[in-house]
């Protein structure tokens, strides 16, 4: 990490998070636990807490994008993908000042086969894994656990988020 810039894993894309209160990376802390996994980056701002999982198989030299694609719809697809938030989550409990923050989660998908029907689809499937039901039934529940969830491609995410584009290097 550069200061407030994100470079994800193949160096091909990058966010500038400069006007973000804060940008988190879990992945060189958690990678030493063996235990926990993360999401790609956290971007903290005003009133908003911004989980991004990041995967993208169109790029050149990615590995094997057609294994990917069928990968994509599978139930152990959607639990990595909603373990990668509740792991996360646990490093938030221990940052009071961020616990009145909205937590919003969004896996930004690039796959020849994610069109905007399949990553509804995805979005309905990994949400049920996610703690949306769990939040509602633990008694006394003082925050919500998550506030939402979408699956977007880089355009969609682009619009979400104009201040923090995803653009090539």
């Amino acid at each position: 990490m550069d200061g407030k810039i994100f470079i994800e894993e193949n160096g091909v894309y990058r966010i500038d998070c400069s006007s973000a209160i804060e940008l988190i990376e879990l992945h060189d802390y958690y990678n030493k636990s063996n235990l926990l996994s993360d999401v790609d980056l956290i971007i903290v701002l005003d009133e908003d807490v911004i989980f991004v999982e990041y995967k993208n198989s169109t790029i050149p030299g990615a590995k094997n994008p057609e294994a990917f694609e069928e990968k994509i719809a599978t139930d152990d697809h959607y639990k990595k993908i909603a373990r990668k938030y509740y792991d996360s989550l646990i490093y938030m409990g221990h940052r009071k000042v961020l616990m009145e923050k909205a937590y919003k989660y969004y896996y930004v998908l690039e796959c020849g086969k994610a069109d905007s029907v399949m990553r509804k689809r995805l979005a309905t499937k990994i949400k049920k894994k996610l703690p949306f039901d769990l939040q509602t039934w633990i008694p006394n529940i003082e925050k919500t656990m998550i506030d939402d969830f979408k699956v977007v491609n880089i355009e969609e995410w682009n619009k979400l988020f104009p201040t923090f584009k995803l653009e090539s290097i």
